[in-house]
């Protein structure tokens, strides 16, 4: 017991006396057009950007250095400030900040580096994507971006993956919410990522959030969330402008090519933010995207015809339009007052393709029946208000209304509809220390309407409310420790069936301890709980020989996640990163798993379904190097330098009651009984099916004198489980010549070895944000498939145009005709 005196006596005098070898400058950051507080704007340390601040919801900032001379950085998109003050060992010091826009001069491109972003007080593993590396690498979709850079994240044909935390389920019911501007992005009845929806030419911020550990994101985020912003528009306004061509190379077996006519791509994207009036801010965006398709329709056999789908070669061809808008306006008489309008409408032609024809000459063509057409008009509008009253309270409403109309071959059209309304309560007691308390009430209600969804008395229209309260605390010690601590209750209505109404309480938090400058301990621990999905429950549909089966007996999956990890920062002279590592465990109670089986004792006997398959879990590892360098003598220049993102993921998946019997098995030469080791194709693993155990991924950029030369690459190692029926199925259409042979056991067995993709790009960057761009995909033009059926693209190649303008606003233009 004396120890414990003698080492709590210790750490006070060395708290104090830390606190005494430090002095702190603290201030107001302003905009010097509008006179307003900025929001949001770093404050950091000219030496060493990786020891900063971000200012709060008032524009104030505070920030503890060691004494002597310091120079520090201001900035915020489009402006920045450097100054320098005197620091005094115990003593506050008020310097207030006033920015402007940024002059950028002969054409030298100010960029952002990957460091400066990072919150090194997290509590929780978070990935900042930078948007730039969308435009650099010439991506039309935003998937496309989240499965090349993080390691632990994994796009498995549009189901978000994160930490191996989910299977496949072709999106549906997705353990990973997508939220844009601060509000989730699901489709009404599905639950699933629109991810060509996503207006990849107007983000301002893309965060990979892994885990549960925030209340403040859905509790349906089982295993993480993808966090995107919206742009604003800086002080001068400025036009982007992307035109892009390119085509798809020949497979390199040269008779899995199935076209006759020029693969093409083709799209322009777009993105205008201006200040229309000093209080009045207007973003426009938009694309037109349209893709040959690597993928070709059924080829019928010399016995067997399609007259199930009998599509065309040029009906999978896919046409995408969308416009997106943001207004925001700051009303002078009302102070603290900010209110706006984000929209964002398409209309699109695309296909789905369930499963490859053959896994040889047709393997880039759809099996007959196993593919969809579908035309699809979706909005969305989202009203917000934010109101900053007296000293601490920021109060925010956010709304949005999102229409989605499927129209999709096979009748099975769709109308869905969700609205959503929020509001959040946050404030800071400054005699307590700066506590932060946030508070927050939601409700949500899912419209559906679609025959694919007809209950057993003919009724097609589904319905889902979903109401949600969180509080979230959050306080910092001493400088050196800040805690989380957060509750959320969910509460789940479909209508209709009282007994399946759902409330569950989840808690979330954990803590971050700074060990020494630059290097950051955390720890956090968050449940989570998922309300099956309309489509889930009841989906019941035929594609040719293949069925999707309704199970309302479907109910919630809840989950625990928890992690410890450590982020060490580093500077050796013009060199400087981080390094980032996670010990993560994820468990879940009545795993929801997508299983292909033989549901049905007449045709179509086979297809899939949705089961909860008992209690699973995953644990591992993962590891993230980020760093960025500089050759070039002066520090502040960028003519000579590199960046790169790499990491690696190792997520171990089990069930934990493999022999857990969860359904009855109609197949004819089946035991009768369905489980986890019954239904494996290797019966003696635990592993989770549609699993990745190892990830390795990573991003490296070259800048020389306006080029850029970057290399992307990524590894899955192989797919260690699947469903043993997708064998059974093969054997049973290779014994009759009324269906094509479904063939992927061979595959399986001699092809399923892991996968390294690579991509290359070069671009040249003229005066005056002019930037043409070369990009290679699939770099060797690699054979492989990811999802059991599914064929991943060969190789492609696009040039591109960008023109990244910025314009002088009117008084800029005032005060220029002054000087003259």
């Amino acid at each position: 017991m004396k120890q414990i005196y003698i080492l709590l006596l210790f750490t006070i005098i060395s708290t104090i006396s830390f606190s005494q070898a430090t002095g702190t400058v603290e201030g107001v950051v302003y905009d010097k057009e509008s006179g307003e507080s900025v929001i949001g704007a770093n404050v950091v340390l000219l030496k060493d950007p990786s020891f900063g601040t971000v200012t709060d919801v008032f524009g104030k900032y505070s920030l503890k250095l060691e004494p002597g001379k310091r120079k520090l950085v201001c900035s915020f998109t489009g402006m920045r400030d450097t100054f320098e003050i005197e620091i005094v060992a115990g003593q506050t010091i008020t310097h207030d900040v006033t920015l402007q826009s940024v002059i950028v001069l002969k054409g030298v491109d100010v960029k952002s580096t990957r460091i400066a972003e990072v919150k090194d007080e997290d509590i929780k593993s978070v990935v900042k994507i930078p948007t730039a590396l969308i435009d650099n690498r010439g991506d039309r979709d935003i998937s496309t971006t989240l499965n090349t850079v993080d390691a632990s994240t994994t796009i498995l044909d549009g189901e978000p993956q994160i930490r191996g935390g989910s299977g496949f389920t072709f999106g549906v019911g997705a353990k990973v919410s997508i939220i844009v501007d601060d509000i989730p992005m699901m489709s009404p009845d599905a639950g699933k990522p629109e991810w060509g929806f996503i207006p990849v030419e107007n983000l301002a911020d893309l965060e990979i959030l892994k885990g549960a550990s925030s209340v403040r994101v859905p509790g349906s985020a089982l295993s993480g969330a993808i966090l995107m912003k919206t742009n604003q528009p800086g002080f001068n306004p400025s036009t982007k402008v992307n035109v892009y061509a390119g085509m798809y190379d020949r497979p390199r077996d040269k008779g899995m090519k199935w076209w006759g006519d020029f693969p093409y791509i083709a799209g322009v994207k777009f993105l205008h933010m201006r200040r229309l009036t000093p209080r009045l801010d207007f973003v426009i965006g938009g694309t037109f995207d349209a893709d040959h398709s690597y993928l070709g329709a059924p080829k019928p056999s010399s016995t067997v015809i399609d007259t199930i789908t009998n599509f065309t070669d040029n009906q999978l061809q896919s046409q995408k339009g969308r416009i997106n808008f943001g207004l925001r306006h700051r009303p002078e008489k009302v102070k603290g007052l900010m209110y706006g309008l984000n929209g964002n409408f398409m209309y699109s032609n695309s296909n789905s393709v369930f499963a490859w024809q053959d896994d040889s000459l047709n393997f880039y063509r759809a099996y007959p029946g196993a593919m969809l057409l579908q035309k699809q008009f979706i909005f969305n509008v989202d009203p917000y208000l934010t109101f900053i009253e007296g000293v601490g309270n920021t109060h925010k409403f956010r709304f949005r209304y999102m229409y989605a109309n499927n129209d999709m071959s096979n009748d099975m059209d769709a109308i869905g509809m969700i609205a959503y309304g929020e509001y959040s309560f946050n404030r800071f007691y400054k005699n307590l220390d700066s506590l932060q308390l946030t508070i927050g009430l939601l409700g949500q209600y899912n419209f559906s309407a679609s025959g694919m969804y007809t209950d057993a008395g003919g009724d097609s229209t589904n319905h889902l409310l979903n109401g949600s309260f969180y509080l979230e605390m959050q306080k910092q010690f001493w400088d050196i420790m800040n805690i989380v601590l957060g509750f959320r209750a969910e509460y789940f209505d479909p209508f209709g069936d009282k007994s399946k109404r759902k409330i569950a309480p989840l808690f979330r938090g954990g803590l971050n301890f700074k060990l020494s400058q630059g290097t950051f301990l955390r720890a956090s621990f968050g449940q989570g709980f998922r309300y099956p999905t309309i489509t889930e429950r009841m989906i019941n549909i035929q594609l040719g020989i293949l069925g999707v089966y309704p199970n309302q007996d479907l109910i919630p999956e809840y989950s625990w996640n928890t992690e410890i990890g450590i982020k060490q920062g580093f500077r050796f002279d013009k060199f400087r990163g981080f390094i980032d590592g996670a010990f993560f465990m994820q468990q879940y109670q009545n795993t929801i798993e997508y299983l292909f089986g033989f549901w049905k004792t007449q045709f179509p006997w086979v297809g899939f379904k949705f089961i909860n398959t008992g209690k699973s879990r995953v644990y591992g590892v993962d590891a993230s190097f980020v760093g960025d360098v500089t050759f070039d003598k002066r520090t502040d220049k960028r003519d000579y330098s590199m960046n790169f993102m790499i990491g690696y993921t190792y997520s171990l998946p089990q069930s934990l009651e493999p022999d857990y019997v969860y359904a009855e098995d109609l197949n004819p030469s089946g035991n009768g009984e369905l489980s986890f080791r019954s239904t494996s194709v290797d019966s003696n693993t635990t592993v989770l099916k549609y699993r990745f155990i190892h990830t390795f991924k990573g991003d490296i950029e070259f800048n020389i004198k306006g080029f850029a030369l970057g290399y992307s690459f990524r590894y899955f190692s192989k797919m260690e489980n699947v469903d043993r029926s997708i064998f059974q199925f093969e054997d049973a259409t290779a014994g009759t010549s009324a269906l094509q042979n479904l063939k992927y056991r061979d595959f399986f067995e001699n092809q399923n070895n892991g996968n390294f993709i690579m991509d290359l790009r070069l671009s040249y960057t003229f005066k005056g944000g002019h930037k043409v761009s070369v990009v290679c995909n699939n770099l060797t033009n690699r054979w492989y498939s990811l999802r059991p059926l599914k064929a991943e693209q060969m190789r492609s190649f696009m040039i591109s145009y960008t023109a990244n303008l910025q314009h002088k606003n009117s008084e800029n233009k005032k005060k220029d005709k002054k000087k003259d």
